[in-house]
């Protein structure tokens, strides 16, 4: 790596040893092509391809994962940050992968059209609630800003859909709502916390980053 790059990762490497949590959006942006080099090689490793989306929704988990070792990287151990913390990228591919394990192949036609409706269900008449939130945000502002950071914080669209179906539930005074959100996707009680909060955390470090995005902090989504 040349001397002028490696000098800038070891100060982002820094903020994030330092606690600065917006310091992973910018190891994403200016390493994330190395960063990506890692996951691609581990998903390979697994024999397994995803669609573009889903690798950059990866690469920013691993640059999160990254930013939770930061503290005990040091530049002058010779591994780099993406080599030093592979263990760590490997349990976010494999947490990813073991949400999706199910075989499409191994289920019949009737299964899976008896699923669908479950896994897609929205709160107005079956249609999503990611559909029905874009349309919001062609006409209201705050809709648009978080419509916006959610493309920023690169939350993939099923996770945008458990995350509203999910506050839906909350404030309708759901006490369980992961368990009622679980069943609409077929996953499990944890799994859909932990996308969840995986989701929020992303938000909650955009609008600490990004003034444009700050108003979002107080919004009760992002509790």
């Amino acid at each position: 790596m040349e001397p002028a790059r490696w000098d800038e990762l070891v100060e982002v490497m820094g903020e994030l040893a330092a606690g600065d949590e917006t310091a992973a959006f910018a190891l994403y942006e200016r390493f994330g092509d190395k960063v990506g080099g890692t996951v691609r090689a581990v998903l390979r490793a697994r024999g397994l391809t995803l669609v573009r989306d889903e690798v950059d929704g990866l690469v920013l988990e691993a640059c999160l994962a990254i930013a939770a070792v930061a503290t005990a990287w040091s530049p002058e151990g010779g591994a780099l940050p993406w080599v030093y913390a592979r263990r760590r990228i490997e349990n976010c591919v494999d947490r990813f992968v073991g949400q999706h394990a199910l075989s499409l192949d191994a289920l019949g036609p009737d299964v899976l059209e008896d699923a669908a409706p479950r896994r897609h269900r929205g709160a107005a008449g079956g249609r999503p609630l990611v559909d029905a939130f874009a349309d919001l945000a062609a006409v209201d502002e705050r809709c648009r800003l978080l419509h916006d950071a959610l493309d920023r914080a690169r939350v993939t669209p099923t996770d945008r859909e458990l995350t509203l179906q999910y506050a839906v539930e909350q404030g309708s005074g759901n006490r369980s709502p992961a368990t009622t959100v679980a069943a609409m996707f077929d996953l499990r009680d944890a799994a859909v916390r932990q996308r969840v909060h995986r989701s929020k955390s992303r938000l909650r470090a955009v609008a600490a980053s990004e003034q444009r995005f700050a108003p979002l902090a107080d919004l009760p989504l992002l509790a």
